[in-house]
Protein backbone atom coordinates (compact mmCIF):
# COMPACT_ATOMS: atom_id res chain seq x y z
CA UNK A 1 0.00 0.00 0.00
CA UNK A 2 1.29 3.48 -1.19
CA UNK A 3 1.10 5.99 1.43
CA UNK A 4 -0.32 8.93 -0.09
CA UNK A 5 1.58 11.99 -1.41
CA UNK A 6 4.76 9.66 -1.49
CA UNK A 7 6.80 10.14 -4.66
CA UNK A 8 7.58 6.94 -6.53
CA UNK A 9 10.94 5.86 -6.69
CA UNK A 10 10.45 4.62 -10.36
CA UNK A 11 9.10 8.62 -10.83
CA UNK A 12 12.18 10.11 -9.56
CA UNK A 13 14.37 7.71 -11.50
CA UNK A 14 12.63 8.83 -14.59
CA UNK A 15 12.11 12.81 -13.88
CA UNK A 16 16.00 12.61 -12.96
CA UNK A 17 17.24 12.04 -16.29
CA UNK A 18 14.62 13.78 -18.18
CA UNK A 19 15.29 17.14 -16.20
CA UNK A 20 19.74 16.61 -17.02
CA UNK A 21 18.98 15.70 -20.71
CA UNK A 22 17.17 18.88 -21.11
CA UNK A 23 19.58 20.80 -19.39
CA UNK A 24 22.59 19.04 -21.83
CA UNK A 25 20.29 20.20 -24.97
CA UNK A 26 19.34 23.22 -24.12
CA UNK A 27 23.19 24.11 -23.60
CA UNK A 28 23.76 22.26 -27.21
CA UNK A 29 21.22 24.18 -28.96
CA UNK A 30 23.03 27.42 -27.15
CA UNK A 31 26.37 26.30 -28.45
CA UNK A 32 25.09 25.54 -32.12
CA UNK A 33 23.18 28.92 -32.09
CA UNK A 34 26.08 30.67 -31.46
CA UNK A 35 28.36 29.30 -33.91
CA UNK A 36 26.28 29.79 -36.72
CA UNK A 37 25.62 33.36 -35.42
CA UNK A 38 29.50 33.91 -36.08
CA UNK A 39 29.23 32.82 -39.17
CA UNK A 40 26.35 34.20 -40.30
CA UNK A 41 26.53 38.07 -41.66
CA UNK A 42 25.00 40.64 -39.51
CA UNK A 43 22.25 40.67 -41.72
CA UNK A 44 21.60 36.87 -41.83
CA UNK A 45 21.53 36.02 -38.30
CA UNK A 46 19.22 34.27 -36.55
CA UNK A 47 17.16 36.21 -33.59
CA UNK A 48 17.69 35.45 -30.47
CA UNK A 49 14.05 35.19 -29.44
CA UNK A 50 13.82 32.38 -32.02
CA UNK A 51 13.38 29.09 -31.19
CA UNK A 52 13.90 27.16 -34.59
CA UNK A 53 15.99 24.39 -33.22
CA UNK A 54 15.26 22.45 -36.93
CA UNK A 55 16.63 25.52 -38.59
CA UNK A 56 19.82 25.96 -35.99
CA UNK A 57 20.40 21.90 -36.79
CA UNK A 58 20.11 22.43 -40.63
CA UNK A 59 22.62 25.32 -40.88
CA UNK A 60 25.08 24.26 -38.29
CA UNK A 61 25.22 21.37 -40.54
CA UNK A 62 25.59 23.00 -43.75
CA UNK A 63 28.94 25.06 -41.77
CA UNK A 64 29.99 21.96 -39.85
CA UNK A 65 29.73 19.01 -42.11
CA UNK A 66 31.93 16.45 -40.37
CA UNK A 67 30.16 17.50 -36.56
CA UNK A 68 27.43 14.90 -35.12
CA UNK A 69 26.19 17.42 -33.25
CA UNK A 70 23.08 18.03 -34.81
CA UNK A 71 22.14 14.55 -35.09
CA UNK A 72 22.98 14.40 -31.32
CA UNK A 73 20.76 17.16 -30.71
CA UNK A 74 17.53 15.40 -32.99
CA UNK A 75 17.83 12.14 -31.02
CA UNK A 76 18.67 13.55 -27.56
CA UNK A 77 15.06 15.37 -28.56
CA UNK A 78 13.13 12.50 -29.53
CA UNK A 79 14.88 10.48 -26.40
CA UNK A 80 13.58 13.32 -24.31
CA UNK A 81 10.05 13.41 -25.45
CA UNK A 82 9.94 9.24 -24.84
CA UNK A 83 11.32 10.12 -21.19
CA UNK A 84 8.28 13.05 -20.73
CA UNK A 85 5.91 10.26 -21.57
CA UNK A 86 7.71 7.86 -19.51
CA UNK A 87 7.28 10.39 -16.61
CA UNK A 88 3.75 11.53 -17.09
CA UNK A 89 2.45 7.50 -17.61
CA UNK A 90 4.29 6.35 -14.36
CA UNK A 91 3.13 9.54 -12.64
CA UNK A 92 -0.61 8.88 -13.41
CA UNK A 93 -0.68 5.14 -13.58
CA UNK A 94 -2.49 3.54 -10.82
CA UNK A 95 -0.24 1.50 -8.16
Amino acid sequence: MRVKGAVRPVFLALLVPTLLLSLVLTVLYIFMKVSVNLDLSEEKQLSWWSRDTVGVQRIYAEQNPDSVLPALSRAGTYLLIALAIAVGMVRVWPD
